[in-house]
């Protein structure tokens, strides 16, 4: 009789365990990573309030909001003092006033550079609207810690909650910047959205000091829809104030 050979049921559990820890420890290992990134975003955005508070008590301006004579005197990028363009209102105005990236949102890095306060250097940024082309976005905003996304502060929202919050750092997924216009992509997941305002805030989407908002050229092509009466994907529901379904645009944090 020919005798045949094969595995025990004692060696298929220990196989099945083996696969087990495995499968746990990748699991356990990814959301370690997650939990990091994370944490880094969170500190990231600190270093930059911090930063932003220095900058103020030191030149009694906000970074990017500075006059231009003050801005001539220490040396910093020239800016006209027209309204939205270093104009001196305590505001941090995206876009020259109209669009997305530009003039004193764009300038705000430029002034954190040239000063010493932040380490990244940025020095293209003028007066002006930003051309950004793919690749280039980093030479005028600071790469966020969740990457894929990078920094604008005083980015203009559709949410009327927002806009009197308007002094705020915006993370959102930016492609290229066509005359000011950015081009955005959804690179924050509901749940990165919301660890990061339970850490810092509410937890709630529309209150407190981190809350999420709409891209008006996005919602309008059905990206970054606003909540759940809207097409989907949609990033938080208007009547529970929660962070829902898979897709997010951007998260807020006011400075």
């Amino acid at each position: 009789m020919r005798q045949q050979s094969g595995f025990t049921l004692i060696e298929l559990s220990i196989v099945l365990v083996i696969v087990g820890l495995i499968i746990g420890g990748v699991m356990t290992g990814r959301d370690m990573i997650k939990a990091a990134t994370i944490r880094a975003q969170i500190a990231q955005i600190q270093s930059y309030q911090t930063a932003v508070n220095s900058f103020t008590n030191k030149y009694e301006s906000l970074p990017g909001d500075l006059p231009p004579a003050i801005a001539t005197q220490f040396g910093f990028t020239t800016r006209s003092g027209a309204a939205n363009q270093g104009d001196n209102n305590t505001q941090i105005n995206a876009g020259c006033g109209t669009l997305d990236v530009g003039c004193e949102n764009a300038l705000f890095w430029n002034d954190l550079s040239y000063s010493g306060i932040i380490y990244s250097s940025f020095t293209t940024a003028t007066d002006a609207q930003v051309n950004a082309p793919l690749g280039t976005v980093g030479n005028y905003l600071p790469e966020a810690k969740i990457k894929g996304n990078y920094i604008i502060s005083g980015y203009i929202t559709t949410n009327a909650y927002v806009t009197a919050l308007s002094n705020s750092f915006t993370i959102i997924g930016v492609s290229h910047i066509t005359a000011g216009s950015a081009t955005s992509a959804m690179n924050i997941t509901p749940q990165d959205a919301s660890n990061i305002d339970l850490k810092i805030d509410d937890g709630k989407p529309i209150s407190g000091s981190v809350f999420t908002t709409t891209i008006p050229a996005a919602a309008a092509v059905g990206i970054c829809a606003t909540d759940t009466t809207g097409a989907p994907p949609y990033f938080y529901n208007t009547t529970t104030n929660i962070y829902a379904n898979t897709n997010a645009c951007n998260i807020n944090v006011k400075f």
